[in-house]
């Protein structure tokens, strides 16, 4: 059981996002076939799965020696087998000018995430939903199978990567006392949104929020997080955090999240993938 985060802390906060980020991402290295290291100066996932999402760089600390190098090594990684990847840029980055130099190598920024944390004491104890609404955790494979429906719904996903992400959180555990969670929306029965909840880094990680274009609007991707973090509540946890795109930070904000730091991610992909990262 990771150690709960109890200091309120600007830093101690922010060091806990940025690694329950690393945390998570870092287990996709038990996907069959997966590549993974974890040094003093970088930790990266590949899976080799042609998805930005499934492989990439999570942290870096490169001391200032040969850093061009070093980068061209890191790359060399994905860009030999021709694997889309993603490279993520954190507080804790080094060197400060990182990005620069991943775009000099033909990176591309595609965004910035918006590191974000609320004490789970001040949660609202309700927010507005749609009545046709109905929340439900998967507690075991039929409810995890819901759940990838609802990740199909919302994203343009491969089979590869369905399948990769059902044998990833099947083998992690699923419902009360697993270290990673989900939870599903349903509209009119339909499973169209999704969440899941990573406990590391001593707090409450949201992840996979997403909704599909039809059920938008209807609350669906609060009242999911919020459900959630009760869940973490209930275990005893103090804080949780996520990393929110621009478009999202309004709902979050309505749930008592406040924003702490801002993680810039950048992309390379072969020049005929149609994948547009993740």
């Amino acid at each position: 059981m990771t150690q709960i985060l109890c200091d309120s802390s600007p830093a101690a906060i922010v060091a806990a996002i940025e690694h329950n980020l690393v945390e998570h991402f870092s287990s996709f290295s038990r996907i069959p076939g997966a590549r993974f290291c974890d040094s003093p100066e970088i930790t990266w996932v590949m899976t080799g799965i042609p998805r930005p999402v499934l492989n990439g760089v999570w942290r870096t600390d490169f001391a200032s020696v040969e850093l061009d190098a070093k980068i061209e090594n890191a790359l060399g990684i994905f860009k030999v087998p021709q694997v889309p990847m993603r490279w993520v840029c954190g507080p804790s980055t080094r060197p400060k000018d990182l990005g620069q130099r991943l775009e000099r190598n033909g990176l591309v920024h595609v965004s910035d995430w918006t590191g974000m944390a609320v004490d789970l004491h001040t949660l609202p104890k309700v927010v507005p939903v749609a009545p046709e609404v109905a929340v439900e955790e998967a507690e075991d494979m039929g409810g995890l199978e819901k759940w990838l429906r609802a990740y199909r719904a919302s994203a343009n996903v491969q089979e590869a990567v369905s399948r990769a992400f059902f044998g990833l959180f099947a083998d992690t555990g699923l419902g009360p006392g697993s270290p990673v969670r989900h939870w599903v929306g349903s509209l009119k029965s339909q499973p169209l949104a999704r969440t899941s909840l990573v406990l590391a880094a001593g707090v409450a990680g949201i992840h996979w929020v997403a909704t599909a274009p039809e059920a938008r609007r209807r609350g669906i991707a609060s009242v999911l997080v919020l459900e959630a973090l009760r869940a973490a509540r209930l275990e005893g946890f103090r804080f949780g955090v996520l990393h929110s795109s621009a478009m999202a930070i309004g709902v979050y904000r309505q749930l008592g999240f406040k924003e702490y730091c801002t993680h810039n991610v950048f992309v390379w992909q072969k020049e005929d993938s149609v994948e547009q990262g993740a």
